[in-house]
């Protein structure tokens, strides 16, 4: 015959309440940030949208390539996450002109670095649209403008080509 222990008997699952005291969550104190925000105010970061095909790596030695920019500093960091530091804005700002950019495939949300903590954080994808079989009589500013608005974030429109710079939620589904 078998002989069966029960559970008080093994001393297992046996419920035993918390008698200790609590740890309370880790607090940061306030300190003086100001000089590591200045230092990164020429900073872009960005995000893989596939990490199983976009290796962050790859894509920081891929676009330090594709932009032949002067003194820009490309480096990865957590697993999806890279950015790059540019020694001028007006470096900065060329880049971000030539957005929006894609390695093998697949986007890349490239945002100005901005002092905000977000797991979303960048997700925003610039994007032209061209506003096609525009009747005659409304290719005005205003209609441009209102299509622009009504697709995201208007960023610049070019009335004469029927066409906005729009931002959109890269993550999200188009």
């Amino acid at each position: 015959m078998l002989n069966k222990y029960t559970r008080q008997e093994k001393g297992k699952w046996i419920h035993v309440p918390f008698t200790g005291r609590r740890r309370s969550p880790l607090r940061i104190l306030a300190s003086d940030n100001s000089k590591l925000i200045e230092a990164h105010k020429f900073t872009l970061i960005g995000r893989v949208t596939n990490p199983i095909v976009q290796h962050r790596k790859d894509v920081v030695d891929y676009m330090l390539q594709y932009w032949n920019i002067e003194n820009v500093k490309g480096k990865y960091f957590g697993p999806k996450k890279f950015q790059f530091s540019f020694a001028t804005k007006e470096d900065l700002k060329a880049f971000l002109r030539r957005a929006s950019y894609h390695f093998k495939g697949w986007m890349l949300p490239v945002q100005h670095w901005e002092p905000v903590i977000s797991p979303h954080f960048p997700s925003q994808i610039s994007f032209w649209v061209r506003i096609e079989e525009i009747p005659t009589h409304h290719w005005t500013d205003q209609y441009v403008r209102t299509i622009g608005k009504d697709l995201g974030f208007l960023e610049e429109r070019d009335v004469e080509q029927g066409r906005v710079r729009v931002r959109i939620n890269g993550l999200a589904p188009l």
